[in-house]
């Protein structure tokens, strides 16, 4: 009986994909609020590059070409915390990576979900979807394979046990804050 609860465990912690260590958080200088804007005034940006306010927490992130390309992606953009809500979390840490796709207004991104001090873990895929009115939409790619531990439960919970329909995906994400898009503005403006 050990054997398989072991065994289960280790299902669970593969297909759940927690790693057991971070990887060392890249802290970038130059990403002061007020410097990045002045920086960002003066280039061309493409349609996903700017400041971004994630929903609802509030925490601000720049989004940049980079120099560097990875593998078949024609555009490489850096993801770096400006403004943070979190004390742990360095302005200018790099938590992620954003790349360029075969549609204009669609993204895949690597991002890190935890990042603390000086250790970035949890890096998770998501594919994003760029709308005209300076919304970007976050949905969290899910492996091939999962484990639905509802079946393995006895035949009579299954009457008085429901699943969580849970909420709908692509409703995370952020609102462009510069350069700022009229239509982005999710409170109403006070003359």
């Amino acid at each position: 009986m050990n054997k398989k609860i072991a065994i289960l465990l280790f299902l669970a912690f593969i297909t759940c994909g927690i790693s057991a260590h971070g990887e060392n958080a890249l802290i970038l200088d130059g990403y002061d609020y007020d410097i990045t804007v002045e920086r960002m005034k003066h280039t061309s940006l493409s349609d996903v590059e700017g400041l971004w306010q994630f929903l609802p927490d509030g925490a601000v992130v720049a989004i940049e070409r980079s120099d560097s390309r990875d593998g078949n992606y024609a555009q490489k953009f850096n993801v770096v915390i400006v403004k943070t809500v979190d004390a742990e979390v360095e302005e200018g840490t790099l938590i992620g990576n954003i790349y360029s796709t075969a549609t204009a207004k669609h993204f895949t991104a690597e991002l890190y979900s935890d990042v603390k001090g000086d250790a970035a873990s949890k890096k998770k895929k998501f594919t994003l979807s760029l709308t005209d009115k300076g919304h970007l939409a976050f949905v969290m790619e899910k492996g091939r394979f999962r484990l639905d531990f509802w079946r393995w439960l006895p035949y009579l919970f299954r009457i008085s046990v429901e699943r969580n329909k849970g909420v709908p995906g692509g409703i995370d994400g952020c609102v462009r804050i510069f350069p700022f898009t009229p239509e982005a503005v999710t409170e109403p403006i006070m003359l």
